[in-house]
């Protein structure tokens, strides 16, 4: 097992337990070993919107999709930020293209009939 995937699977267990800021700080060190890392990236943002650090995390999100336009878990993330924002065109937008590209995924799914039926009058 590679070093970084050593560091990516202990920041996945920090993550699950709780532990948001050893999370943070390991994918950092993975960041900064492989800056085009952009998976680092997006657990790095998810990890910031889980502490709270909501404009932090947006930022993140939408440099990850900038760099990966089609990846529904980014899509996904950043469309169920937007909606706890209170936006209502981006959620839905991201969400769509999301569940367009991983149609099997029911979490997509799910979050983009709440957030249409929590937007529509």
């Amino acid at each position: 097992m590679s070093v970084n995937k050593h560091l990516f699977n202990r920041a996945e267990a920090f993550a699950r337990a709780g532990r948001l800021d050893e999370s943070f700080k390991v994918y950092n060190v993975v960041l900064l070993s492989e800056p085009g890392n952009f998976q680092a990236l997006y657990r790095i943002a998810v990890v910031e919107l889980m502490r709270g650090r909501i404009a932090a995390g947006t930022k993140l999100l939408r440099k990850c999709l900038r760099a990966q336009p089609n990846d529904p878990d980014i899509l996904f993330s950043l469309g169920r930020d937007n909606h706890a924002q209170g936006e209502d065109a981006a959620p839905i937008r991201h969400l769509t293209k999301a569940a367009k590209l991983a149609p099997d995924r029911a979490d997509i799914i799910s979050a983009l009939g709440n957030t249409t039926r929590a937007t529509t009058p």
